[in-house]
């Protein structure tokens, strides 16, 4: 099974991003991208538009939920 992607917020404060379910914070881009490297993953960028249809695909929800 090839690892989950990971969903990311990026603001002026820093990336919010969304790991195997988990909540996450990154001080820039670059530590997103190297934890996203590291574990072969992919980035996927969390915007107004494909926020709802993420949330229903269950994008956000960890590995072990049963929903």
């Amino acid at each position: 099974m090839s690892p989950t992607p990971v969903y990311y917020d990026e603001h002026d404060d820093g990336v919010y991003c969304c790991i195997d379910g988990e909540p996450e914070y990154f001080r820039s881009m670059l530590e997103v991208r190297i934890v996203a490297s590291n574990e072969e993953r992919e980035l996927i960028e969390i915007t107004a538009e494909n926020y709802d249809e993420l949330e229903a695909q269950g994008a956000f929800r960890k590995n072990d939920d049963d929903w």
